[in-house]
């Protein structure tokens, strides 16, 4: 596997710090794999994913939340499952004390993902440009600002819910974030 992206953060608010890795495989493969580090660099857990992870970021909503680990990239497996022809964007959201599995659609790599929410981008074939975390309507709460590469926006809440969705001027066709089933 090779490292494409990380972060580092205070996962557990014990005040160290953890690496959070996204790696391909070496050979490009379309799998990745995405790994918790301990500050020392032993390997803590690890998230199997059918498709590249382009974008991580980590944050709460308020400070006194929980850290959580945001995830974007593309899944190669879902098309046949959603009856779409060509890659779907994905984004997910992951507990730092619970990453363990694989991502939807579960084709039996390893036991079922433990994201706490996998949404997904349609119609096929946006990527995630952007993947921030922002205060929109500065209330002290953050949101999820996700922006495609058809010129889309979407602000989704902590639970993965879309807040507000819009479109620049230079937008292409129509776009629609849903999320997944927990099962799916």
């Amino acid at each position: 596997m090779a490292i494409n992206s990380f972060v580092t953060g205070d996962l557990f608010r014990q005040g160290t710090r953890q690496i959070v890795a996204l790696a391909i495989d070496s050979q490009a493969w379309y799998q990745s794999r995405l790994c918790i580090f301990d500050h020392d660099g032993k390997l803590l857990s690890s998230y199997w994913h059918p498709g590249h992870l382009h974008k991580v970021v980590i944050g709460a909503p308020t400070p006194s939340a929980a850290p959580r680990i945001i995830v974007a990239g593309v899944n190669n497996d879902l098309p046949s499952f959603l009856t779409t022809k060509g890659l779907v964007g994905a984004v997910f959201m992951l507990d730092p004390h619970n990453v363990r599995g694989e991502a939807p659609p579960f084709l039996g790599r390893s036991e079922h993902g433990s994201q706490l929410w996998y949404g997904v981008l349609l119609p096929e074939n946006q990527q995630v440009t952007s993947l921030e975390l922002t205060d929109r309507d500065r209330d002290g709460a953050k949101q999820i600002s996700v922006w495609t590469s058809t010129g889309h926006a979407f602000y989704l809440d902590f639970a993965g819910h879309v807040l507000t969705a819009s479109a620049t001027d230079a937008a292409r066709g129509s776009s629609q974030f849903d999320l997944l089933g927990a099962q799916e």
